[in-house]
């Protein structure tokens, strides 16, 4: 069942008969499929919870049938797999027209905050003109290669594209989950598409955002602007008062109120506080510092910290930056056009962070890590684990390595065990997964149970003594399965 409102799939693979056709064990939509549902789980970090649906028994052009036109009107995403098979098919064509007309009279529309519900996956070179209507004018997914085949799966280009569409459904998912469908007596002369307000979850997540500099004013408004849009709560600006009492006053209340502060600073200050040492910006960092539960600093990646010419501007900078990994702020070095984005990925790590512990036992969860050059032994040690009633999480991907570490040590705090698939990986990667799990385990926050399942008897050599005590190794998947439930992790 799909967790957005009124769905019971996440997403409806339409493809034609013609696009599986393999004298392998696996036509080229089979690897897709399963391609897909791997990146999707790597991405929230959690298998099957993106529910996707294909008719594995299509025979082509066959009368379009109920059972069909049901799972296409219960699935809040469509991914056409178009060549010039799909297009000369007319049931294929009945199927996305089915989908275009459901959706466009639904509460969601066929488009939410501008992301278009209907997924364009190019699989041959077909001229943009031939496109069915429905299709709409997105940009499509090009899994084509210079000759207008199919790409090969095994070419790096192809999961680099997969990743993509998955990261493409997840933000449209997410965009869906949080949207307040209009109800259909609200409907009215409204039209179906017209993007939906959403309740933001961050209601509760006040932010204070920090005076400016005039040089960085206009960024600030479009920034602001842009937050609010996005359901982030900012706090009222503080107009510089005349006096450093009231500004001071002023400026703490929404400190310890916000839940976050942000600050952008360059090469210039803004205006000194009347009969005081430091400027309005200067003064607000200060007291965020001190009272807010966290701050988020930026500065430009070309600053040149050694010719800021006023020299309380530079200590204060300069202060930042050396001591950014021992204090518990956020110091950002980047590009203008990032700003709002990560801004964003900060309030939600934090929003994620003082959310309640999840009250739920580990003692059925299972971690599994796993590169996506082994999605084929992770899809059969999930459905080992699923057929006996284990859940399993999978490690998520991001290309922030810091960022990477939290989830890897947030998803070990909910799980009873940890599966480290060493097959295609490197055992510098597995090495590193170790380190981390074994700290927790000395620390008694989670995980007594480590396996590495080494199927291809790679047999990697662990130096470290202590590491080895709690790594054991498994190389047949029936022999995990009792090593989970026997070494109490799992069950």
């Amino acid at each position: 069942m799909s967790e957005i409102k009124g769905y019971d799939d996440d997403i409806f693979i339409s493809y034609a008969h013609v696009d599986n056709l393999s004298d392998e064990n696996e036509g080229w939509v089979d690897i897709f499929h399963r391609k897909l549902g791997f990146a999707l789980s790597k991405r929230v970090g959690e298998t099957n919870k993106i529910k996707i649906w294909r008719d594995k028994e299509l025979k082509g052009n066959e009368e379009f049938d109920n059972i069909i036109e049901d799972r296409v009107h219960k699935s809040a995403l469509f991914l056409s797999i178009t060549s010039n098979g799909y297009l000369k098919s007319n049931y294929c064509i009945k199927e996305l027209q089915c989908f275009f007309e459901n959706a466009k009279h639904s509460p969601y529309g066929l488009s939410v905050e501008n992301k278009y519900r209907i997924f364009n996956i190019l699989i041959s070179n077909i001229d943009h003109k031939r496109f069915p209507e429905e299709l709409g004018r997105t940009s499509c997914f090009k899994l084509f290669d210079n000759k207008g085949r199919p790409l090969k799966p095994n070419k790096e280009e192809y999961e680099d594209h997969i990743y993509d569409i998955a990261d493409a459904i997840i933000s449209t998912i997410d965009i869906m989950k949080g949207s307040k469908p209009i109800e259909p007596d609200q409907l009215g002369i409204t039209h179906a598409s017209q993007p939906i307000q959403t309740e933001s979850k961050y209601k509760d997540f006040p932010v204070f955002f920090a005076e400016v500099p005039d040089s960085l004013r206009d960024d600030k408004d479009f920034i602001v602007k842009e937050l609010q849009e996005a359901g982030i709560q900012i706090l009222d600006e503080i107009p510089p008062p005349d006096d450093s009492e009231s500004h001071e006053k002023a400026v703490i209340k929404s400190a310890k109120h916000a839940r976050m502060s942000v600050h952008l600073l360059d090469q210039y200050p803004t205006k000194k506080i009347k009969k005081a040492s430091l400027s309005y910006d200067q003064k607000q960092l200060q007291l965020c510092l001190d009272h807010c539960k966290s701050q988020w600093i930026w500065v430009p990646k070309d600053l040149n910290i050694e010719t800021i010419s006023n020299e309380t501007h530079r200590n204060i900078i300069t202060n930042l930056y050396e001591n950014m990994d021992q204090l518990p702020y956020a110091f950002i070095q980047g590009i203008r056009t990032e700003i709002k984005q990560d801004i964003l990925e900060s309030i939600e790590r934090l929003y994620q962070k003082n959310m309640a512990a999840d009250p739920v036992s580990t003692h059925n969860k299972v971690l599994l890590a796993a590169h996506i050059e082994d999605d084929l032994y992770a899809d059969d040690i999930i459905n080992l684990l699923s057929d006996n009633n284990i859940v399993s999480y999978i490690n998520k991907i991001t290309d922030n390595p810091k960022e990477k570490i939290e989830q890897f040590e947030k998803q070990l705090s909910k799980s009873g065990a940890l599966i480290i698939i060493y097959a295609n990986s490197q055992p510098d990667w597995v090495n590193n997964l170790l380190i981390i799990a074994v700290k927790k385990i000395i620390e008694r926050e989670t995980i007594p149970t480590l396996a590495i399942y080494d199927p291809l008897k790679r047999n990697m050599m662990i130096k470290n003594p202590i590491l080895k005590r709690y790594a054991r190794f498994v190389f047949e998947k029936n022999k995990l399965l009792e090593c989970v439930m026997c070494n109490g992790g799992a069950l």
